[in-house]
């Protein structure tokens, strides 16, 4: 395979994912290494079957982000993640530094908008980037170079999403789907969206019309009634929905391309890392 491939990867989602999949993994000595070992397993598949010459692992700061900043409630109805998952976070970013791999987090700013961020720069310079992630908000990203690969089940079953599979999956294209937060919200960020607008009416909504914008430059012929008042009412509470859902693509964050260009590990260096870590499995793909 020729050509410049580049693998963004969400780091919290996918360790968070392995976390909650997985059964409690720990060294001899107490350590938990459970969310690292399944993230590990499900990157280096991922990379056996696209092989990509550069990757670059985000990370979400510990810091607030802008988005909890202008609205308190963001993300406030999360449950913390368990200290047993914070703990293994900073052993993760040794264990991708002991294989050469890039990764970086940023204050202010989640992992997704760093990996939009990176993905808008590298696409637009001829690579052809996909995006892993168990997160669909990502799925805004999808454009021309640019694929997102979904875990949908566990740890091993994924989904790959083009223009036409958001379209199939969502009900609205990818450049849309903010418009669609904007309408009918997100529970699992505790975006508000618009009262009364669920999902089937902001698809229909979005079939009409091509945005949020346009919705309301034309809110007087928006039909049925019902639908017109409720957009009327809550026109501020759409417009900071379709703000906080917007993946940043200029955040202030950059990665040379020679920094996220890998070609695999140092072998015997991994080997004896993972020794040391007891991933015994792992091992065996490097010696």
């Amino acid at each position: 395979m020729d050509g410049k491939r580049l693998l963004l990867v969400d780091a919290n989602s996918l360790a968070n994912r392995a976390f909650y999949a997985l059964p409690p993994l720990s060294t001899r000595s107490g350590i938990p290494t459970g969310a690292i070992y399944g993230f590990l397993n499900m990157l280096l598949k991922l990379v056996e079957e696209r092989k990509p010459n550069h990757i670059i692992c985000a990370f979400d700061h510990p810091s607030p982000t802008f988005r909890h900043t202008e609205f308190e409630e963001y993300k406030s109805t999360r449950k913390p993640s368990p200290d047993e998952f914070k703990a293994q976070m900073p052993i993760l970013k040794e264990t991708l530094s002991v294989l050469g791999l890039a990764h970086v987090e940023l204050p202010g700013f989640e992992a997704d908008d760093i990996i939009g961020t990176l993905a808008c720069k590298y696409s637009d310079e001829g690579f052809a980037v996909s995006i892993l992630s168990g997160d669909k908000d990502c799925l805004q990203l999808v454009g021309d170079n640019r694929e997102v690969i979904l875990f949908v089940r566990g740890i091993t079953e994924t989904k790959e999403y083009d223009k036409n599979t958001v379209k199939n999956d969502v009900g609205v294209w990818p450049e849309q789907i903010t418009d669609f937060k904007g309408l009918a919200g997100d529970q699992s960020d505790n975006i508000p969206g618009v009262k009364g607008v669920g999902q089937k009416t902001a698809v229909k909504l979005l079939e009409q019309y091509s945005s949020l914008e346009e919705i309301f430059s034309d809110i007087g012929n928006v039909k049925p009634a019902r639908v017109q008042r409720l957009l009327a009412e809550h026109k501020q509470s759409a417009y900071l929905s379709k703000h906080l859902a917007t993946i940043v693509c200029d955040a202030p964050c950059h990665v040379e391309s020679e920094t996220a260009k890998w070609d695999g590990p140092d072998a015997e260096k991994a080997a004896d890392y993972f020794r040391a870590m007891e991933f015994h499995s792992l091992v065996r793909r490097f010696v």
